[in-house]
């Protein structure tokens, strides 16, 4: 509970600064978004260099990590942790963009960058879930018998479609 909580402050720390470097346009603080950026790494590096053991890491190239499927708050946590680093990975390369100087990219062509990188985070955020939940969904009930892997194999069916259901819309009119 502690962990979620100093990813949800760290993520609302950097969001509402980097949220106000873009307001101040070209006065913006080089020194604080350098200083975002390397807060926002090191926080992922430490958490991923804490748990090291459960390679939470692989979640983000859409592997499986070192950890028991069978258990839904394990799931829960992968999906957290995996879902946190994805912001504060976006939330870095926003601050690289507010490193540009301001000759090299006008304002106007940073707030595309920022639109377009949103946009990716979004979507990246959307399918990183999907082989762990389907994971666990395809493990549910009990493998060795015929009504436990065929409630599993629905379970992940059901929900492949569903998410399908819910994206290719959200893709097509965007």
């Amino acid at each position: 509970i502690s962990l979620g909580i100093g990813l949800l402050t760290t993520y609302m720390y950097a969001n509402k600064s980097i949220v106000n470097q873009v307001f101040l346009k070209e006065r913006c603080s080089k020194l604080q978004c350098a200083w975002l950026l390397l807060y926002l790494t090191g926080s992922s590096l430490l958490l991923y260099y804490t748990f090291h053991s459960q390679s939470l890491y692989y979640s983000l190239i859409f592997l499986n990590p070192t950890v028991d499927f069978k258990n839904f708050w394990e799931v829960l946590w992968i999906v957290g942790v995996t879902d946190f680093v994805l912001k504060f990975l976006f939330m870095g390369f926003k601050c690289f963009i507010l490193l540009v100087p301001s000759f090299m990219m006008s304002f106007k062509s940073k707030g595309y960058w920022y639109m377009l990188l949103e946009e990716l985070c979004q979507y990246y955020r959307m399918f990183v879930p999907i082989p762990v939940w389907f994971r666990y969904l395809i493990g549910y009930g009990e493998p060795d018998s015929v009504l436990g892997w065929t409630l599993g194999t629905l379970l992940g069916l059901s929900y492949l479609i569903l998410k399908v259901s819910f994206t290719v819309p959200n893709l097509v009119y965007n």
